[in-house]
């Protein structure tokens, strides 16, 4: 931590095998640290949303950042809901009750979660998860459960694919991300 030229050093090392653009591993560097709750704002955690062309790595970037994390989990778009990332109820047979079965995000609050291809994810969901982003909290009323405030300050890597697949160099950037 001493040394003048850290982030050079830092970022030289960090993902070797993995060609990316010095930015995008001092982003991914701070997602690791999570970032420092302000005194006066509740919220300290990095969220990233890294949109990519298919087959550039995103997924394995992903797995690479795991070796770093001490608590994570790890849901995919296209076969998750926002059932599987927040919570479902379930039947329990042997004490004949409803129950809650904690999702990815509850599970990995004070972590990591990565969710790999976020734009398979069914907009709604997308919307659902909108809280437990923004407020660290999530709030579940299904089936006679009823749950206030479970925590979930959790560092979010969203993976996704540009809007029409693949970025179009012709067109704004902003125009390609849904």
């Amino acid at each position: 931590s001493k040394e003048e030229d850290i982030i050079n050093i830092l970022t030289d090392n960090f993902i070797p095998q993995i060609i990316l653009d010095k930015e995008i591993k001092i982003a991914l560097l701070c997602y690791l640290v999570k970032g420092i709750p302000l005194k006066q704002i509740q919220r300290g955690d990095i969220h990233i949303l890294f949109i990519a062309d298919p087959s550039t790595a995103k997924s394995s970037i992903a797995r690479e950042l795991t070796q770093y994390m001490n608590k994570y989990t790890m849901a995919d778009g296209t076969s998750s809901s926002g059932v599987g990332l927040t919570g479902a109820v379930i039947k329990e047979p042997l004490l004949n009750t409803n129950v809650l079965e904690l999702g990815a995000y509850p599970k990995a609050n004070h972590g990591h979660c990565i969710i790999d291809e976020f734009d398979k994810l069914p907009k709604e969901d997308q919307s659902n998860l909108l809280n437990a982003i923004e407020e660290g909290v999530l709030k579940i009323h299904k089936a006679g459960v009823h749950k206030e405030n479970i925590e979930t300050k959790v560092a979010t890597l969203a993976l996704s694919n540009p809007k029409y697949g693949r970025f179009d160099p012709y067109k704004a950037i902003k125009d390609q991300i849904e």
